[in-house]
């Protein structure tokens, strides 16, 4: 019998300036109240949202749902934004931040926090992280 021999995408993306590190989010599952989803990815180190004091540098938003998706799982219209930062460090990665919309602002911020999460960008030495990722939210 003969082996299956799977391709291994580990290293094969070597990080340049040029092409940058392609991003993008297209679903949040079982977000636990009704009410609109947006969504921040920011790079770190910079930190965009989460520095002192906060700045959009760096910073995105996704906040246009597939409206025949479901309320609670959020599809999101296909949206890429290419981030170019000078080199990949050994603590490079993406926050990502999923938020929703107090339509009865009825707090001091519109903002309620759904939960947060982070991704790794390098895949080694230079390398990007390459794929597409489940990820836990933590709240």
């Amino acid at each position: 019998p003969r082996s299956l021999r799977l391709l291994v995408a580990n290293r094969h993306a070597g990080y340049s300036r040029e092409h940058g590190i392609q991003f993008s989010v297209d679903v949040v599952h079982k977000v636990h109240r009704d009410g609109p989803v947006v969504v921040f990815h920011t790079l770190f180190p910079s930190g965009g949202l989460y520095s002192d004091p906060p700045t959009l540098d760096n910073t995105e938003w996704i906040a246009t749902p597939d409206w025949h998706s479901a309320a609670r799982s959020p599809v999101f219209q296909q949206k890429w934004h290419t981030y170019r930062p000078a080199n990949l460090q050994q603590q490079s990665c993406m926050i990502i931040d999923v938020r929703q919309v107090d339509l009865a602002k009825k707090k001091a911020s519109p903002w309620t926090s759904v939960g947060w999460t982070l991704l790794d960008l390098r895949d080694g030495p230079n390398f990007v992280n390459c794929g597409r990722f489940q990820l836990p939210l933590v709240s």
